[in-house]
């Protein structure tokens, strides 16, 4: 007497591969782990980590900055097993994360300026 009551599920595609709209989203997200990577990496290796005290943004930011470039690198593993699962709350979730690096990518702008070697030269701004 008892049913099996079958979920509506998503049509599952003849091949092993991605769907079309799959891969678009997967390729954006390659462009934005690659463009925020390079940033990053730039103000990793062109930044003024010398101490508050003498002008510079201290030794212990070049950690965050590190620690950011690679939860953005995580993204990407997200991404491609949101897509590939078509799971909803996992795209939910790189969504959100998404949301999140721009929040902090705004706060990171605002001390650019900071990020050149020297004081006078703003070379991030120019």
């Amino acid at each position: 007497m008892e049913r099996e009551i079958e979920a509506r599920r998503p049509a599952q595609s003849n091949s092993d591969g991605l769907s079309k709209t799959a891969k678009v989203f997967f390729g954006l997200n390659i462009f934005q782990v690659i463009a925020i990577g390079g940033i990053q990496s730039a103000m990793i290796a062109f930044g003024n980590f010398t101490f508050v005290s003498k002008g510079g943004l201290g030794p212990g930011r070049r950690v965050y900055m590190a620690l950011f470039l690679l939860a953005v690198l995580y993204s990407c593993f997200l991404c491609l097993f949101a897509v590939k699962r078509q799971n909803f709350l996992e795209i939910l979730a790189f969504v959100l994360q998404n949301y999140a690096y721009i929040i902090y990518s705004g706060i990171q702008g605002k001390f650019l300026p900071y990020y050149s070697t020297s004081r006078n030269t703003m070379a991030f701004i120019d």
